[in-house]
């Protein structure tokens, strides 16, 4: 993901705290629960399941987007979107996020105490850095490119617009498409993360807006207007 300007994201520095055990939270499937691990704290902000995933999977589901189909999530933190495209019944899902190991450990952690073992045989960790090569990625789905990609909760990282389009440009199969789940968490930087969809149109991808849920706020302490910190928006993004 290149320089991330941390300190610059959310308008404060994410200082770790004390050394914790992990936490859960939960997300319901289909009546069952998933208990999804999260550390206690990550610099990458992989320490939140955020609102935008859990939008996300319902879109899925609801949708019946994964099934048959080969996915790849950037970004990933806990991963809860891949854990439901594996669910769902997706023939491959390549989840990814920056190759820090104990990120990428406790991905694994959560496919394997979240998917059974026929799931877990079709879902592969992999660390990417957002712009980069991306031969490991297309190796892990057989060397071909991919149905769907997820870029949950991603835009408000406005340094890196250009490395996740040139990622997703490579990734993405003939046919495609790139679903993008947000929120505005710093409401007087929205005109920021809408840049992306403006590289998006420039460089030839179709924009087409599909969801649009007032879930709640993820940081009562936060500035700016409540109701647009509380809207969870997702943009689909085909060639």
């Amino acid at each position: 993901m290149g320089d991330l300007q941390l300190d610059s994201i959310f308008g404060r520095s994410p200082s770790p705290p004390p050394a914790a055990p992990p936490k859960y939270e939960s997300y319901t499937y289909k009546g069952r629960e998933l208990k999804i691990r999260l550390e206690s704290f990550h610099p990458l902000w992989a320490h939140y399941l955020w609102n935008a995933s859990r939008v996300f999977c319902n879109y899925l589901i609801n949708n019946n987007l994964c099934k048959g189909k080969s996915v790849c999530e950037l970004g990933a933190g806990a991963g809860l979107p891949s854990l439901v495209s594996a669910l769902e019944g997706a023939d491959k899902t390549v989840v990814t996020d920056y190759p820090d190991e104990p990120l990428l450990n406790n991905l694994r952690i959560n496919v394997g105490e979240c998917l059974e073992e026929n799931a877990q045989n079709k879902i592969k960790v992999e660390g990417f850095v957002w712009g980069s090569d991306i031969a490991n990625l297309l190796a892990a789905n057989n060397g071909n490119k991919f149905d769907i990609l997820i870029l949950s909760d991603l835009v408000f990282n406005h340094s890196q617009h250009n490395s996740l389009l040139k990622s997703c440009k490579g990734l993405i199969a003939q046919g495609g498409q790139c679903l993008v789940f947000f929120s505005h968490h710093r409401p007087h930087k929205a005109k920021e993360d809408m840049g992306f969809f403006d590289k998006a149109a420039e460089e030839g991808w179709i924009v087409e807006r599909v969801v649009e849920e007032r879930v709640g706020v993820m940081f009562e302490e936060d500035t700016g207007d409540e109701g647009v910190r509380a809207t969870v928006h997702g943009f689909k993004l085909t060639l």
